[in-house]
């Protein structure tokens, strides 16, 4: 079931909440959930760096200050590889834990 508020949507599978999603209204606006794409990313890595929606894909400032210091660190195709993985381990465990890893 879906609920419609005016700013967000509510997703509800039985009595549980699984998602809330910003209401967006108008044309050409966008919001996309890593947490659905990361596995089609991972296997594709290479279409990170050319993704229509890229900016989507930094949950937070913590996210964007871990990718650039991957990008001085490592070369283009390593840092993306790696990017994707934090992302991924983001997804999958807990999205703040893995981050403060990283960048930690």
């Amino acid at each position: 079931m879906i609920r419609l508020y005016a700013e967000y949507l509510e997703v509800w599978h039985g009595q549980r909440c699984i998602e809330t999603i910003p209401r967006l209204r108008g044309s050409g606006r966008h919001h996309i959930q890593y947490r659905h794409i990361i596995d089609w990313l991972l296997r594709k890595p290479g279409a990170f760096a050319n993704y229509r929606y890229r900016s989507d894909l930094f949950p937070s400032s913590h996210f964007r200050m871990a990718y650039d210091a991957l990008k001085q660190s490592h070369e283009s195709a390593v840092a993306t590889k790696e990017y994707l993985h934090i992302l991924y381990l983001a997804a999958k465990y807990n999205e703040l834990q893995w981050i403060m890893f990283y960048v930690c």
